[in-house]
């Protein structure tokens, strides 16, 4: 059994503050939330550059090591979580893989009389791997998400980050989709 110890770095407080802006000024009663350090994290940010605007917060570390989660900020109370980080398949092979990079979380949430099934993700970015194996992650990842939502039969809420670069160039997405379930 090992350790490491890491090294503490000051965070872009421009940065911080312009994406405390962006969320005041959407206002949502509800967001996914993605590469958050850790809920201790969360929480401040939601505390000291939100005024605590929501009620509730949750993340689970996910499967990557550096720290870059998915997580949840609400106004609405979160009833239950389900984790998607032990979700796993063979490679072309033959070795077990986790199927997604961070987590698929769903969360349970409750606003009055209504039950809204939200599941938050970070699909698999392109900065490490070749891209045909970036590209058979994300797609394992989406077939991953359906296969989730038809078996709950439930209607959800999918939520994912991903970014895409072409010819230096950076694009990073924030892709919203409901489905509907039977």
């Amino acid at each position: 059994m090992g350790w490491i110890e890491l090294k503490k770095q000051p965070v872009n407080d421009i940065a911080t503050q312009n994406t405390a802006r962006v969320v005041k000024t959407v206002d949502a009663d509800i967001m996914c939330v993605v590469e958050v350090e850790n809920r201790t994290a969360l929480g401040n940010f939601n505390k000291f550059l939100l005024d605590n605007h929501y009620k509730y917060n949750l993340l689970i570390d996910g499967n990557d090591s550096r720290g870059v989660d998915v997580g949840i900020l609400s106004q609405h109370e979160i009833v239950n979580i389900e984790t998607h980080i032990y979700d796993s398949f063979k490679d072309s092979n033959g070795r077990t893989q986790r199927i997604f990079s961070r987590d698929c979380a769903h969360y349970t949430i409750k606003k009055g009389d209504n039950t809204i099934h939200l599941l938050c993700n970070h699909f698999k970015s392109k900065g490490y791997g070749s891209p045909a194996s970036n590209n058979a992650r994300r797609l394992k990842q989406a077939e991953t998400v359906n296969k989730i939502i038809k078996q709950k039969k439930q209607t959800f809420i999918f939520s994912t980050f991903f970014c895409l670069s072409q010819k230096s160039i950076y694009i990073c997405c924030i892709h919203l989709s409901i489905f509907y379930s039977k």
